[in-house]
């Protein structure tokens, strides 16, 4: 469980940031990818290699396609995709893609009531790591509901 306190703590901190400042610093992007690569390295010489391998590969999947959705459109930020692929080496694939899932409907949910209420506009910006960051929060709380 603390494995998750920490990944969320480290979430909400980048979230806090990306509203704030719309962006995810670096540094913060490469200090998580080294914690994230240690916890996974402690959980190989506990648990064996070859489950760990095929987790961590499949658990990137959807911080891939953000990215390539990042790079290919340019509506989407790297960090966002970067910070998922974090989660998904941290917390395996089904973890990743239902959390992934989840925030983008949160995310469309809210975009849609903000257009309706002309808060903003068709091009605005919105963050989406507070959005991740809820939906984390919540699996981490109804986690055994979920699946």
């Amino acid at each position: 469980m603390w494995k998750e306190i920490i990944g969320l703590l480290y979430v909400a901190v980048l979230g806090a940031m990306d509203i704030r400042e719309k962006k995810v610093p670096v540094w913060l992007l490469i200090l998580g990818a080294m914690e994230t690569i240690m916890v996974r390295l402690a959980e190989g010489f506990m648990d064996g290699w070859q489950k760990n391998t095929g987790s961590i590969l499949w658990g990137m999947l959807p911080g891939l396609f953000l990215l390539a959705m990042a790079y290919l459109t340019k509506k989407a930020g790297y960090g966002d995709g970067v910070v998922l692929c974090l989660l998904g080496i941290r917390c395996g694939y089904r973890f990743c893609l239902a959390i992934f899932c989840m925030s983008l409907l949160l995310l469309s949910l809210t975009c849609m009531v903000l257009l309706l209420l002309k808060r903003v506009r068709r091009n605005t910006r919105i963050p989406y790591l507070p959005f991740l960051t809820v939906v984390y929060a919540g699996y981490l709380v109804f986690g055994e509901r979920w699946q």
